[in-house]
């Protein structure tokens, strides 16, 4: 009687958990030109982020992005850091994109 108890009071203070994702991103760089120390380049580094959330107004029912990262560098001969992390915040557009569920170039659909 007191395992049946005990479950029913278990189950009655359990309540529905949700769960908010970033899903994915992308990393794009492209080179400015060269540096202003020797042997120096300067790059533009653009991070999208995607998140998940049918109904995202106002941020309330998304995945929350990060206000700042750390982006690093690193060497592909031996994968040492180069010149430790870099602290970057958040700027630019944030939005919604449409979810496309067939996309065009897509011929033997799943």
């Amino acid at each position: 009687m007191k395992k049946i108890l005990f479950l029913l009071v278990i189950l009655a203070c359990t309540s529905p958990i949700y769960a908010k994702h970033i899903t994915g991103g992308e990393v794009i760089y492209d080179y400015v030109g060269p540096g202003t120390a020797p042997n120096t380049r300067v790059y533009d580094v653009t991070l999208r982020l995607f998140r998940d959330g049918q109904n995202c107004t106002a941020a309330t029912n998304c995945a929350v992005l990060p206000g700042s990262l750390s982006i690093g560098v690193y060497n592909n001969d031996n994968n040492a850091l180069v010149n430790g992390f870099i602290s970057v915040n958040q700027s630019g557009f944030i939005g919604n994109l449409p979810i496309i569920y067939k996309p065009p170039c897509l011929n033997n659909e799943p």
